[in-house]
């Protein structure tokens, strides 16, 4: 998903093995490669509980953190290394957002699961831009 974004960082992150991103935990990953049809059994998994939404956001925490991790060279200067920091706060935040009300609604006009899978890829290219180009 990541490597034809088009983003600083995001060719690097395909080339990552995903279990070594957020702990080798298979939900992080699982929820990374999901395809749009998963989308609404993760929101009825989920839930609205409170404690449920604070473990999340440990998880996308944990994953970030990895995801610079895994951009970091050993002979990064600071600034690099904050450079990755930011470029994996970009990156999580554009996979949280695919299930968000927001993007369930664009995608949930869709018919089709074909359709709704491609609206999703859509919305993924024209976040990538925005966020590449800047968010003026």
């Amino acid at each position: 998903m990541f490597g034809r974004l088009g983003m600083p960082g995001a060719r690097r992150v395909a080339g990552c093995s995903w279990g070594s991103l957020g702990g080798g935990r298979p939900g992080v990953v699982l929820l990374v490669r999901s395809r749009v049809g998963a989308v609404e059994g993760y929101h009825r998994t989920v839930g609205n509980t409170s404690a449920v939404h604070a473990r999340l956001r440990r998880m996308w925490d944990e994953f970030e953190v990895a995801l610079a991790q895994a951009l970091a060279d050993a002979d990064d200067t600071p600034l690099a290394r904050a450079d990755h920091r930011l470029e994996a706060a970009q990156l999580t935040t554009l996979v949280r957002l695919t299930t968000s009300q927001e993007v369930r609604t664009l995608i949930g006009g869709h018919s089709t699961i074909a359709a709704q899978e491609k609206a999703i890829r859509d919305w993924i290219n024209h976040a990538a831009t925005r966020m590449r180009n800047g968010l003026d």
